[in-house]
């Protein structure tokens, strides 16, 4: 998921949620209270030092919700893949099943 983010955050810079049709996608974290995946997130991000575009960046949600609209967008673009490309429409596709 983190590469996936930081994918995304590469090719939607300047994109934002203030206007209809418009979509900030970034990396929000995990719930760190109910989530074993922000334990996990926080291993390898800030122990092994991989995915360093995330070291700094706060981890915890706060929200129980964020691995199932992980998982939403994750089958969202496993479905959208063309031979290892990902069509344009399909960032906003992934958007839409979040927000």
């Amino acid at each position: 998921m983190q590469k996936i983010s930081a994918w995304f955050g590469r090719r939607c810079s300047g994109l934002s949620g203030d206007r209809p049709g418009r979509y900030k996608l970034q990396f929000k974290g995990f719930d760190q209270n109910n989530d074993k995946h922000y334990w996990y997130a926080k291993f390898i991000i800030k122990d092994k030092g991989l995915y360093d575009e995330h070291e700094n960046a706060y981890l915890n949600s706060h929200d129980s919700s964020t691995i199932d609209a992980y998982r939403r967008m994750l089958k969202v673009f496993n479905s959208s893949l063309d031979n290892y490309r990902l069509p344009k429409d399909a960032l906003k596709k992934i958007a839409e099943v979040v927000y």
